[in-house]
């Protein structure tokens, strides 16, 4: 389907109809009033903001960003939580909290790919959004909302780009690839002169939505919802994932990229040995990177993606998450004040290596970083890439689906193949749907 409104429109009467909501919230009620409490005269509004923001070496730290905003805003107070453990553990226990009821946090980080499934743990905080929604690029203010309502703002985004190493790019003769023909022979002539001891880049094992990118940069939408009959579409193998999956299998099984974890040793390593020559990942690896690599410094840029064809300008998100306010919130109100000036401090984030989700035709690259990649201005990259975000939906209960996908996606390199992958993750997708009374074509 075509317009993202109407899907979410139908997306939030079929939550509330079936009740996706997360198991044991304290409520599933969307009627509920969610005003909060009116702040009244000397009186503090007392905000805990659960995130999952790391700091960065050379930057004001996220407490200490936090402190500027409370200095200047004595009536709102924020403490800020570093949640421990994976993204994925964390919605089970913000679930736990919320159904608990009692010292509920204001704020949390939801992924874009789960705000469906949260719905039971989030306020609608529309009346509140709407008077800063225009500070937003459109497409990024719609993944906190579903229908009319709104969870919260979005907080960062994440389009996939090219990071490689320019010296070596150099030393084996190679050009920055705009087409997927143009990578492989690349890889070709990489594993050729480094005599087998280097890679054009990894496939990685760990990182479903990173494959997802790959083929929404492709125009793919793996879910869709049509209103006049109330069905479900998954296309998770639909024709542009095949092509995608037949070019990564191809490459696997040519040996001209390497099967590694993205969050395992060895992909640090290899990208400060030169074992692997580029990577493809979300703008938060601008940062990882030259963390992860310091003696690389000034060696590295950034670029567009390839595509299978060189005209090709849409590009994939990995990641991306929003700034979602909790039920049993006392003061909502206040947490979206807080959360709008967290998510337009382009300064604080870009300090922090992240890409703000607030529109921004500028954005100056953090010295630090501007050095360790060549002294390319590289925000420019980023906006170009975000500006490029193509219109994607996900379904409720992708959590069974993901996991799924992320368990296939373990098996590259040792007989799996991505091909397997998105079928495993289609038959999940429809079976979770079914299962929840959902009506589903494929």
């Amino acid at each position: 389907m075509k317009s993202s409104r109407r899907l979410t429109m139908s997306l939030t009467a079929v939550v509330s109809t079936l009740g996706l909501v997360a198991a044991g919230c304290s409520s599933t009620d969307d009627t509920a009033d969610n005003s909060g409490k009116t702040l009244k005269e000397g009186e503090v509004a007392q905000i805990t903001w659960l995130h999952r923001i790391p700091d960065k070496e050379g930057a004001p730290t996220v407490n200490e960003l936090v402190e500027q905003f409370n200095q200047a805003h004595p009536d709102i107070q924020v403490t800020p939580e570093r949640m421990q453990g994976s993204a994925t553990e964390s919605y089970a226990k913000i679930n736990s909290i919320v159904a608990a009821g009692k010292d509920v946090p204001c704020l949390t980080m939801i992924g874009n790919e789960r705000v469906p499934d949260m719905i039971g743990s989030m306020m609608d905080v529309s009346q509140y959004t709407d008077k800063v929604k225009d500070n937003y690029w459109e497409g990024l203010y719609n993944k906190a909302k579903v229908g009319d309502k709104v969870y919260g703002l979005p907080f960062g985004a994440s389009p996939i780009l090219f990071y490689y190493r320019a010296d070596l790019f150099e030393q084996y003769g190679i050009s920055v690839p705009t087409t997927w023909e143009e990578y492989k022979a690349a890889a070709k002539t990489v594993r050729e002169k480094s005599e087998g001891k280097s890679y054009m880049g990894a496939f990685l094992t760990d990182e479903p939505m990173w494959t997802n990118a790959l083929v929404t940069s492709e125009g793919a939408d793996w879910f869709g919802y049509d209103p006049s009959t109330q069905e479900w579409s998954v296309s998770i193998t639909g024709d542009e994932s095949k092509k995608v999956a037949d070019n990564l299998d191809t490459m696997v099984a040519d040996d001209l990229v390497v099967p590694m974890q993205r969050w395992g040793q060895d992909f640090g390593k290899a990208l400060a040995d030169g074992t692997l020559l580029s990577t493809i990942g979300g703008a938060w690896e601008a940062p990882l990177i030259a963390d992860t690599a310091p003696s690389t410094s000034g060696n590295w840029k950034i670029a567009q993606i390839p595509h299978f064809e060189a005209s090709t300008t849409t590009v994939g998100q990995n990641g991306g998450t929003i700034g979602a306010v909790l039920k049993g919130c006392e003061y909502p109100e206040q947490a979206i004040e807080f959360a709008n000036w967290w998510a337009t401090n382009i300064e604080g984030l870009t300090g922090l290596g992240l890409l703000p989700a607030a529109k921004a035709d500028n954005i100056e690259t953090p010295a630090n970083l501007k050095e360790f990649y060549s002294g390319q201005d590289y925000y420019s990259e980023f906006i170009t890439a975000n500006n490029n975000a193509p219109t994607i939906h996900w379904a409720p209960k992708i959590a069974a689906t993901m996991k799924v996908l992320k368990d296939k996606q373990g098996t590259i390199g040792s007989g799996g193949t991505v091909a397997e992958e998105l079928e495993a993750g289609q038959q999940q997708a429809v079976a979770s749907l079914t299962d929840a009374g959902l009506k589903v074509t494929e």
